[in-house]
């Protein structure tokens, strides 16, 4: 476990109870800032001043059970799909029963300043904010060493399009029944070249045997009972990956992927359309008009770019992989006995 400091507009006490309340609990603290900030540090993480460079980072940096301290409340969105924890620097924890709510009043509030409005500027900061901020991570960290309820952190590097991916998916879930699991989902998308409308499969693995790869992958989903052979057409997953950041935003990472995958595997259809996506989104209860806006304008664009760069990184060459902190633990094809017995042995 590490605190997780989006050091660009954070107060300087707010660093320094951090910094303080870190080291009587023997838990390090990261900052992540622009080059643009001076930011002293034991583990310091400078960054270009593009737009959300530091929160990819920190989205990226952050692990299960970690704490974020930050005011954006987007980027804190994104660090509760991943199970850390997030904390303003007045000392407000997000909760993921509350993020959505305060993500419709920025949205309101920047569509209100779009048109020629006014909204009311951040408080001047007081000494009660940071005795409440030093009250609530106190009680964060007291609750971590209390001794919560362990669980196993895993992060799958997938897309949609891949059958073996899918019964990793399914898998998981039936494990969870017994495994107390924080599983992340990290989107790479395996065929950027794809034809966007989608192809079938045979034009895009040559030389493959239908036949025998229908029978070896509904052999391998057969324990739970996915016929993931069954799925002929590969569809340009680009769109449902972006999709998957929007979602994850809104505390429906796993909801969103069980439905895409259910919509794509089962039902048939093609994925890689836009208009299939939205209405999955208004199926689990996902902002429909706000998906249409990101993915129109490429707001998660640069987080694929991001996770191509990590997975290049860690040369990874299959999906699924799956890591528990840095070691990696599966990775392609695997067969439910192989994936629990590797899984419940960690």
């Amino acid at each position: 476990m590490k605190i997780v400091i989006d050091a660009d507009a954070c107060p300087k006490n707010v660093l320094l109870l951090c910094e303080k309340l870190g080291k009587s609990s023997a838990i390090p603290v990261w900052t992540v800032a622009s080059f643009n900030h001076s930011i002293v540090s034991d583990h310091h993480i400078v960054v270009g001043s593009a737009s959300q460079e530091a929160d990819i980072k920190i989205i990226n940096l952050t692990e299960p059970g970690d704490i974020v301290i930050t005011q954006d409340w987007g980027l804190a969105a994104m660090v509760l799909g991943k199970q850390a924890r997030a904390l303003s620097p007045v000392g407000r924890e997000y909760r993921t029963d509350k993020i959505e709510f305060l993500l419709e009043e920025r949205e309101a509030k920047a569509k209100l300043r779009r048109g020629g409005g006014k909204t009311k500027g951040p408080n001047k900061r007081t000494d009660e904010d940071d005795r409440c901020f030093e009250q609530s991570l106190q009680r964060i960290l007291s609750q971590k060493k209390g001794g919560a309820i362990m669980s196993l952190a895993l992060r799958v590097y997938f897309d949609f399009c891949c059958p073996y991916c899918y019964l990793a998916w399914g898998f998981m879930k039936k494990l969870k029944e017994t495994v107390a699991i924080n599983d992340e989902w990290v989107t790479w998308e395996i065929h950027p070249d794809s034809k966007p409308q989608g192809d079938f499969i045979q034009n895009v693995v040559p030389n493959v045997n239908m036949e025998e790869r229908k029978l070896s992958l509904n052999r391998l989903g057969a324990p739970i009972g996915l016929t993931p052979g069954d799925q002929l057409f590969v569809p340009n997953t680009r769109l449902a990956l972006e999709a998957t950041q929007f979602a994850t935003a809104a505390g429906k990472m796993h909801d969103w992927i069980d439905a895409v995958y259910h919509a794509s595997f089962v039902e048939g259809k093609n994925i890689g359309d836009q208009d299939i996506l939205l209405t999955i989104a208004r199926q689990i209860g996902l902002d429909a008009d706000g998906l249409a806006a990101a993915l129109n304008t490429g707001r998660y664009t640069q987080v694929l770019l991001a996770h191509d760069r990590e997975c290049a990184e860690k040369k990874i060459e299959w999906v699924p992989t799956i890591y528990a902190g840095e070691e990696k633990v599966l990775e392609g094809a695997l067969t439910y006995s192989v994936f629990a017995e590797t899984l419940q042995a960690l």
